[in-house]
């Protein structure tokens, strides 16, 4: 990354600004809505693409609807200003795509139409990825893979590989045992957490009214929501999950210890994103 002083971005919380900085060739930053986390990871991207003039990078969301009216919208409005990206030259959004006056080039994707095998002919330095947890973890691993693909032999130094991404806590997700420190930390990879709380003094600034909505909302909301806690996930059968009264350690309880059991069978109801149902026949 380069020197924090050659650029005057405001940030709206310290958690924001450590995102943004980091060197962790992965970054996740997770957490409540309007922790800032979208924000510092576009401003993350234009770093990157001003330092390093013809880089490519990939912005991804799910949905291009949501792409569009949030994560590009950012970008243009509050991140990137005006005369840094070259209508004349590719423009600021052609098909997904816009170039700016230093010759980098972001590609817009948006994933439901794409497929891992689709992405692999991609040859780009990095990619932020926005709402990370509407996608699967194979889709992540593919627009990882292709990080660094792409150099210049006129840069006097190597462009660096980075992948990085916003997240909506999910329950036990992949984002999760990837990325949070409870799962087997990597040298390589950072996690950042913040909730709406965090970023209250910037939202109040920007509009006291959503503020106050925000925190009038029922409590289950607001502990998924604003709190970021993965115990609070959709479609789960406890709302109001306890880790202490709800989960139980093999080694202090086991329920078929005194059984004479001949075999088991266990029956998953499975989900990619969320927590499911096991169902176990002991016989």
């Amino acid at each position: 990354m380069p020197p924090e002083d050659n650029f005057r971005f405001e940030y709206a919380n310290p958690i924001q600004r450590d995102f943004v900085w980091n060197r962790s060739t992965e970054s996740c930053f997770d957490g409540g809505v309007g922790n800032g986390k979208t924000t510092g990871g576009l401003m993350r991207l234009l770093i990157l693409a001003t330092e390093f003039p013809g880089s490519r990078w990939v912005v991804a969301r799910k949905f291009w609807v949501d792409l569009e009216r949030t994560t590009q919208k950012t970008f243009f409005a509050k991140v990137c200003p005006r005369e840094w990206y070259d209508y004349k030259r590719g423009g600021r959004n052609v098909m997904g795509f816009t170039r700016l006056i230093n010759g980098s080039e972001i590609l817009w994707l948006h994933l439901d139409t794409m497929d891992e095998k689709s992405l692999m002919s991609l040859e780009i330095n990095g990619s932020f990825i926005d709402q990370a947890e509407e996608i699967d973890g194979g889709m992540y691993e593919m627009l990882e893979s292709r990080a660094g693909r792409w150099s210049k032999p006129d840069w006097p130094k190597a462009c660096p590989r980075y992948t990085w991404i916003a997240s909506n806590p999910n329950g036990h997700d992949w984002i999760y045992f990837r990325f949070h420190p409870d799962c087997s930390p990597r040298d390589y990879r950072s996690y950042f957490f913040g909730t709406t709380i965090d970023n209250l003094d910037t939202l109040y600034k920007v509009n006291p009214e959503y503020v106050d909505a925000l925190l009038r909302k029922p409590e289950t909301w607001k502990q998924r929501w604003i709190y970021g806690k993965r115990d609070i996930f959709a479609g789960q059968i406890h709302t109001t999950f306890s880790r202490a009264l709800h989960v139980y350690k093999h080694n202090e309880f086991n329920p078929l210890k005194s059984r004479q059991i001949v075999s088991l069978t266990g029956y998953f109801d499975y989900g990619l994103s969320a927590p499911t149902t096991l169902l176990v026949v002991a016989k």
